[in-house]
């Protein structure tokens, strides 16, 4: 009988302790089922800055958080709430990388369109410019002997007042080139002329007996009243100059009589893009000296000649070579422009 006591009530004791036990899990498993999942972290890329590349496409994904649950037994409280899910997958970063300007482009649009693309400045044809002068070549052609070292030039009146006498040659170019920038045009002058004074400018080279001579005079004008020999020249209209190509004359002799004489020469014509250029050949009294070389002999007329023309002067000429006057040919060494 008392062990049977015992039993039940050791029964009774372990029944007791199970349902604690029991009621103690089931407030803890629905205090935890209140907690929701913990929301996703993961975030879009940086925006690309720009000209470079877009951000990275945002790739991480949330965790989903689990749900509480839900009990209904006995002696338990009811669950605090349904954990919510996690957030969706991070959003992706904008690719918002704009290109790169090119030089003279416009900017490159947010959605990363190219700028559009400059446009360069086109490289001049430098050779262009002065072209129209190469080659040119001013005459004085003899039409009739009036003695034997000179003759009557083919020639009509100079319809120009600033020029007296008679024009074998006149001539006007226009020039290539950008109005309003100036050019050099490196010139070489070869030729067979008489000599010519001039005055009122400056010639660059008189101080030695060499031939072929440079006969370069720039500015002034000629001296018509101390002598009737012929004069070759240049004339620029911009930048405004004339250049006479016969001041062959040195410290101790003029050269004025009855010779032609060589001369080859360079120098830097400066002209404005689309200027006019004028080439003439004018002569006081309608009379020239015709191709005879040096020593001036009055019993004797020996023509000269140059070797080595460039083709351009010597099909001017017109014929070969002794030429029955003057000339003064014109050769383009090159164009720059002035700084």
């Amino acid at each position: 009988m008392t062990r049977g006591l015992m039993v039940v009530g050791i029964g009774v004791a372990v029944l007791a302790s199970w349902a604690c036990n029991s009621s103690v899990r089931r407030v803890v498993d629905d205090e935890r089922s209140g907690e929701g999942g913990e929301a996703g972290a993961g975030s879009g890329g940086a925006n690309g800055t720009q000209g470079g590349e877009g951000g990275d496409i945002g790739s991480r994904t949330g965790t989903t958080g689990s749900g509480g649950s839900t009990t209904d037994s006995a002696g338990g409280s009811a669950p605090v709430s349904t954990g919510m899910g996690g957030v969706a997958d991070g959003s992706g970063g904008m690719d918002s990388s704009s290109a790169g300007q090119p030089p003279g482009g416009a900017t490159g649009t947010p959605n990363g369109e190219g700028g559009s693309g400059g446009e360069g400045e086109e490289e001049e044809d430098l050779d262009a410019v002065a072209a129209v002068l190469h080659g040119r070549t001013i005459l004085m052609p003899c039409e009739q002997d009036t003695s034997l070292r000179v003759c009557r030039p083919v020639a009509d009146p100079c319809v120009d007042p600033v020029f007296t006498g008679w024009c074998a040659h006149d001539d006007t170019v226009n020039v290539g080139g950008m109005p309003g920038r100036i050019y050099n045009v490196t010139l070489r002058v070869r030729g067979l002329v008489e000599a010519k004074t001039y005055q009122g400018g400056a010639d660059r080279d008189n101080s030695g007996e060499q031939v072929p001579a440079d006969g370069l005079y720039v500015g002034g004008q000629p001296n018509n009243s101390a002598n009737a020999y012929d004069t070759y020249m240049i004339r620029v209209a911009s930048p405004a100059q004339d250049y006479f190509l016969n001041s062959i004359g040195t410290g101790a002799d003029s050269r004025l009589r009855q010779s032609v004489f060589e001369i080859d020469f360079t120098f830097d014509l400066p002209v404005e893009g689309g200027t006019s250029v004028r080439l003439v050949h004018v002569d006081p009294n309608d009379s020239g000296i015709k191709n005879c070389a040096e020593p001036d002999i009055g019993s004797e007329c020996n023509p000269a000649t140059l070797p080595n023309l460039d083709p351009a002067i010597a099909d001017s000429l017109g014929s070969a070579q002794p030429y029955n006057g003057q000339f003064a040919g014109i050769t383009v060494e090159g164009v720059s422009v002035a700084e």
